[in-house]
């Protein structure tokens, strides 16, 4: 069984930052089975980003998985913005 997406982004976060990493929740979609993506701004106008990953690629069905998109390397912050308000329109 999985644990509801906004339980497991908080209890993230909350780790991101008690380990001194800045962390925060940029937008909210479907608290109980909503995809989680993660957005590292590389604070050089670029950023990383990491989508949920195909089912299948982890072993362990409850475990939660990213892919970076794109793989070969980071992307403009334009670009990761403009990917997520499009990914946010499904959720």
């Amino acid at each position: 069984m999985r644990v509801k997406s906004a339980i497991w982004v908080m209890a993230h976060v909350r780790r991101c930052n008690a380990e001194g990493a800045m962390a925060l929740v940029a937008r909210r979609g479907q608290e109980d089975a909503g995809a989680i993506y993660v957005k590292v701004n590389t604070l050089d106008g670029r950023a990383a980003l990491y989508v949920p990953a195909p089912t299948g690629m982890s072993l362990d069905a409850s475990a939660r998985c990213w892919v970076r998109l794109p793989a070969e390397g980071d992307m403009s912050d334009a670009e990761a913005e403009a990917y997520l308000s499009r990914q946010g329109e499904f959720d």
